[in-house]
């Protein structure tokens, strides 16, 4: 067991935040019964605990709206899926500074992890540094979670 070979590694966090997975969040019932059924916290801190001993990197990509902001959609994902819900048209989701923006305690980042800034749509690239990140620390396999 080690890191795959022909260069570094990484794992890509989205949305671990408490407005997703936590209840009182205000998305949380709509992800609840995936979450719970997957043991999705569990398996994540895991995971984790895992890429920290073969020296992966931690990015996390969280989602910070200002109180007024829309969740906006640049990336070529179809809101009109009947199977995903449409957060474009709500307010007051993952408000900087709020309970609800906060990264669950659960995979809460260290310091030598990377944390994304700028992210409000559904891409997790679309004004974050998401790709120098993963040219700078030469990445060749990215997982998502």
């Amino acid at each position: 067991d080690g890191p795959p070979s022909g260069g570094a590694a990484a794992i890509l966090l989205l949305d671990f935040q408490n407005e997703f997975a936590k209840k009182g969040g205000k998305l949380h019932d709509d992800v609840a019964d995936t979450m719970s059924t997957l043991g999705v916290l569990e398996n994540v801190t895991e995971l984790i605990d895992y890429a920290r001993k073969m020296n992966a990197m931690i990015i996390y990509s969280p989602v910070v709206m200002k109180e007024s902001g829309t969740f906006t959609n640049s990336s070529t994902h179809s809101s009109s899926s009947s199977t995903i819900p449409n957060y474009s048209e709500q307010y007051g989701l993952f408000t900087e500074n709020t309970w609800n923006c906060e990264i669950v305690h659960e995979v809460e980042p260290r310091n030598d992890d990377i944390v994304l800034q700028d992210r409000c749509d559904y891409s997790a690239f679309e004004g974050t540094k998401l790709i120098s990140e993963l040219r700078d620390n030469n990445i060749k396999h990215l997982f998502v979670a």
